[in-house]
């Protein structure tokens, strides 16, 4: 209680249609919480993986670069 929680999110991989996500929380220096997360783009109606729109997987990587 009283603690400040700084929270942040960095791309680990970005797949064909997939992409590995790490969420870190942390209070001070110190990480109390890591959440690994994969998340695949797919289309709604057949509910099958489909590869990244260029524009998204574009902004994903420019993303994980800004992370590094």
């Amino acid at each position: 209680m009283g603690q400040i929680v700084s929270q942040s999110l960095g791309i680990d991989e970005i797949g064909r249609s997939s992409c590995h996500l790490k969420h870190l929380a942390a209070v001070g220096d110190a990480i109390v919480a890591r959440f690994d997360q994969t998340i695949v783009y797919a289309d709604l109606a057949t509910m099958k993986a489909e590869p990244w729109p260029a524009d998204l997987r574009k902004a994903m990587a420019d993303f994980a670069g800004a992370a590094e």
